[in-house]
């Protein structure tokens, strides 16, 4: 470690102890550096500030507009909760040592400059729109954490709105009104591990729709999560060229049928539930070899099929809150390697027809499904 990042490092650890002060410490401190080191005083909101030597930490809350005399040593600042409609384009490029810059919850719909010091940046809860951050990030590559949710984006971004923050590690695109995920929206996104596009209005995911994303060269870690959307349609191939996928949530959205998932042979989490899922018969030709946990839960599926899981490693699967009627034998058994499933998950279907064999070759499972009610199913296990 060079002497620099040593420094860099005692200060960052210095700012992550300030919270444990008790709060006679922390005020005596405030009192102490207040009188030596300027701190913005706005007409309208409050500002505060916590020092480390000569670095500083600012914190502003409802503010109207961007306060005066801030000190350019900040490494973090916040303004936060306020009525803020513009940033002057300029204003943050002389924080030459600014790793977070949190601006959330304003009502800012202009493009500003930000410096390239940036490593963590939220701009959620604004009025920004998808034509205004097209080249707000240019230059950014420090960047690791980018949070846009809660702005009107509009129907889709610019392509090519990421290319610049290849090193970023989690996006959030929640609540956008976006309507499409259009070819190239997300390319350059080569060392991503979350991406979160949920409580939008997407209703198709199109081929190549993620293309140019993945996680850290030989890493298999990156989540994606489309939850609440209004998908309905997901195009063979809308998840080629993605690199490292290893969890997907596709909760509350309208799909009918399983998606084709071919590619990506094993998945930590993959999550359909409350979706209206009819027929999930493709998952057995969908190349998936092993499942942590498989959620189908809150869907309409009425049919097992009988090789439905018979090629899938999985550990907790969750039926829930379907349509089942029959259960049919050693639907879980694997013909090849011992099923490690832990937890399995049945109740509130309307199953009528249990075999005696259904649940063999599961040798490690701890959460049974709960005793059957149903006096027709009850009659008719043989």
């Amino acid at each position: 470690m060079t002497t620099v990042q040593h420094m860099l490092f005692v200060l960052l650890l210095q700012f992550a102890c300030l919270e444990s002060f008790d709060a006679k410490q922390s005020i005596r401190s405030m009192k102490h550096t207040n009188g030596s080191h300027p701190c913005p005083q706005p007409t309208v909101g409050n500002c505060s500030c916590e020092w480390t030597g000569p670095y500083v930490k600012v914190t502003c809350v409802g503010l109207d507009t961007v306060p005066e005399k801030v000190p350019e040593s900040a490494l973090y600042i916040t303004f936060f909760n306020g009525t803020i409609k513009e940033i002057p384009q300029n204003f943050f490029l002389s924080f030459k040592n600014l790793i977070t810059l949190n601006l959330k919850e304003n009502k800012i719909s202009n493009k500003f400059k930000l410096p390239k010091s940036l490593f963590n940046l939220f701009l959620d809860n604004n009025c920004l729109n998808a034509s205004t951050i097209f080249g707000m990030f240019d230059g950014l590559t420090r960047l690791r954490a980018l949070h846009l949710s809660w702005n009107p984006l509009g129907e889709k971004l610019v392509p090519g709105t990421f290319s610049s923050v290849k090193n970023v590690i989690e996006l959030t695109l929640a609540n956008c009104l976006l309507e499409d995920v259009g070819e190239n929206m997300f390319l350059g996104l080569t060392n991503l591990r979350t991406l979160k596009i949920f409580g939008n209005k997407i209703r198709t995911l199109k081929r190549g729709a993620f293309r140019g994303i993945s996680c850290p060269k030989g890493e298999t870690s990156l989540t994606l999560k489309l939850v609440d959307n209004l998908i309905s349609h997901i195009e063979d191939g809308a998840f080629e060229g993605v690199h490292g996928l290893f969890r997907l949530s596709l909760d509350g959205n309208q799909l009918s049928s399983f998606p084709n998932l071919t590619g990506f042979p094993k998945f930590s989490d993959l999550t359909l539930s409350q979706n209206n899922i009819v027929d999930a018969s493709s998952l057995t030709h969908s190349g998936i070899k092993q499942l942590e946990n498989l959620l189908l839960n809150n869907n309409q599926i009425s049919v097992i099929p009988e090789d439905l899981f018979k090629h899938i490693i999985i550990r907790t699967l969750d039926l829930s809150s379907n349509r089942i009627k029959e259960i049919p034998p050693r639907f879980l058994e694997n013909p090849k390697t011992p099923q490690i499933i832990n937890n399995l998950y049945l109740y509130d279907n309307e199953i009528e027809f249990v075999h005696s064999e259904s649940f063999a070759g599961l040798p490690n499972l701890k959460t049974l499904p709960p005793p059957i009610t149903n006096i027709k199913a009850l009659m008719r296990i043989l």
